[in-house]
């Protein structure tokens, strides 16, 4: 675990995260927001969805947080028991210090959160860093995910250098390069206004992940006996989906592979195709 906080000051600290609890006032089901104190640090967690339904745990991508969900969580709280789960080192409500993408920090929060849940085992659906996140448990502790929905996963391919080069300029060209960036990320997916200043606030006020993101070897992909469902772009700038969605093929024979014409890196409108995959 990083020891320094991911934020730039408390000041910036304090302007994310009052951001975050007003945007999350408009999540669109009855909900509990609980802090779970974890192994890793207190994690702040939305619960939707009646007692008595399978849990479902989502995790969001970097330099992101629960609100993520927001339009997706009403279709799976009608069949689930669903827990939005700020991860930790994230401009989110959870501990501000983050976990490394090496070793085994992500797998000891993750069960220390399960625990403490009181959840032996659960489906999970993540995006980007999230779905690296849900893969490290699923490989790691394949016993504990029940099904695995993930959409444009780190740790399958390395990151492409040529989107580094790009973006890496635009950080410092202000609103122009931020949407500049937004746009080589998202292919040109249009984005709300007050989603787009968001990420500026996370930008200024926030340490970007920097540490690389290492692969899953061939030998821990093949552990992946659980259902399995992966969405990429085909237009990825971050990842090559389409090496990503043939090495997943080829090592997890039983996957549901999702390769998207025309998409970039953000993937929405895929709630209910996710639902009849958890529901099957």
């Amino acid at each position: 675990m990083v020891t320094e906080s991911v934020f730039r000051t408390d000041k910036g600290r304090m302007a994310v995260q009052n951001r975050c609890s007003r945007i999350l006032e408009f999540w669109p089901v009855p909900n509990e927001r609980r802090m779970v104190e974890t192994s890793r640090g207190a994690t702040h967690v939305i619960i939707s969805g009646d007692e008595s339904q399978p849990p479902l745990l989502l995790l969001h991508g970097t330099s992101s947080n629960s609100a993520s969900w927001i339009g997706d969580v009403e279709t799976w709280s009608r069949h689930f028991r669903v827990i939005a789960a700020d991860m930790p080192g994230e401009p989110g409500l959870s501990c501000d210090l983050r976990l490394s993408p090496s070793g085994s920090d992500y797998v000891k929060w993750l069960e220390s959160l399960l625990d403490v849940l009181g959840i032996d085992n659960i489906s999970i659906v993540g995006m980007s860093l999230g779905a690296f996140v849900a893969l490290k448990l699923a490989t790691d502790r394949p016993g504990r995910v029940i099904k695995l929905s993930m959409l444009t996963t780190s740790g399958v391919t390395p990151m492409k250098i040529s989107y580094l080069f790009k973006a890496l300029p635009l950080m410092i060209l202000g609103k122009w390069g931020a949407r500049r960036n937004y746009g080589m990320i998202s292919h040109g997916l249009p984005m709300a206004e007050e989603v787009f200043e968001f990420g500026r606030l996370v930008s200024k006020h926030c340490k970007p992940l920097l540490e690389p993101i290492p692969l899953f070897s061939d030998q821990e992909l093949g552990r992946l006996t659980m259902p399995v469902q992966y969405f990429g772009g085909d237009k990825d700038a971050l990842f090559d989906s389409k090496a990503a969605a043939k090495r997943v093929r080829e090592l997890v024979p039983h996957a549901e592979i999702n390769l998207l014409e025309g998409t970039g890196h953000v993937i929405i409108g895929k709630a209910d195709e996710i639902l009849t995959f958890l529901l099957k």
